[in-house]
């Protein structure tokens, strides 16, 4: 199908992994590509892997932006830049397909009644729900309503559904984005709606939160064995079956689906 893909977080990682597989899982000729992160160098190497896998067919272009700020005219700026260099407009798409990625686990450590810092508190949850909710907003009017089938991806956890010691915070960006898209699929039923747990993932993210030392021993012991074991999934794997997910079309919209139950 002839698609507009927007992919945050989209420089390493499952980001860049969830580009890979919708370039070569989902998309047709003529579809276009809009990746979105931090880091210029990040979102090259991705494009470049893009154009790779369907060198003549497919047309990427990058977008640097910092989600860690949440400014809706910056944002529509962006978008709008982004999208005047692909040719056409947007009636040109069968679908227009956005995967919310972005997003951080730091920082490590805190228990719920370390939560007291509200400029902390502001901060995490700029960068991990209002940036998705700012942006969001924006494709829903500068894209979403222009072409004949939405999809919306959010990148969830399982966190979202369980508990975490020392992760309040990480919990409740996750529960709270979950909840958002749930809100979406109800408001617009003419949209798909998916938040999608992608499993415990071989990132560099995951290497971080290690080598973090404010991580709690629980939560150290955890990503310990999943390393030691060899039970962290591929970004590829995992981006995937997304992809597959996403094909087939079958799941219910709003809905809350890890890669584990599939």
């Amino acid at each position: 199908m002839k698609s507009l893909v927007i992919i945050t977080g989209a420089s390493r990682g499952f980001g860049r992994a969830v580009a890979e597989a919708l370039c070569q899982n989902l998309v047709s000729e003529g579809s276009c590509i809009l990746l979105m992160a931090r880091s210029q160098a990040g979102l090259e190497a991705t494009a470049q892997s893009l154009k790779t896998i369907q060198p003549n067919s497919i047309k990427v272009q990058c977008c640097r932006i910092d989600l860690a700020h949440p400014d809706e005219t910056v944002f529509r700026t962006s978008i709008q830049e982004a999208l005047s260099k692909f040719e056409g407009d947007l009636k040109q798409f069968e679908q227009a397909v956005v995967v919310h990625n972005a997003g951080t686990m730091s920082p490590q450590g805190l228990m719920t009644w370390h939560c007291s810092k509200s400029t902390d508190l502001a901060a995490y949850f700029a960068m991990n729900l209002s940036s998705t909710m700012v942006l969001n907003s924006v494709l829903h009017e500068e894209i979403f309503a222009q072409v004949p089938k939405a999809v919306v991806v959010n990148v969830s956890s399982l966190a979202a559904v369980e508990a975490i010691i020392s992760w309040s915070l990480y919990c409740t960006g996750k529960a709270a984005r979950d909840m958002y898209f749930k809100c979406l699929a109800q408001e617009c039923p003419q949209y798909r709606v998916l938040n999608y747990a992608p499993g415990p993932l071989d990132t560099d993210m995951i290497a971080e939160v290690l080598a973090d030392p404010k991580i709690h021993p629980e939560i150290q012991k955890i990503f310990e064995e999943l390393v030691q074991q060899g039970n962290l999934l591929q970004p590829k794997t995992s981006a995937d079956k997304l992809a597959q997910v996403l094909k087939a079309d079958e799941f219910v919209s709003g809905s809350h689906v890890d890669y584990f139950n599939l």
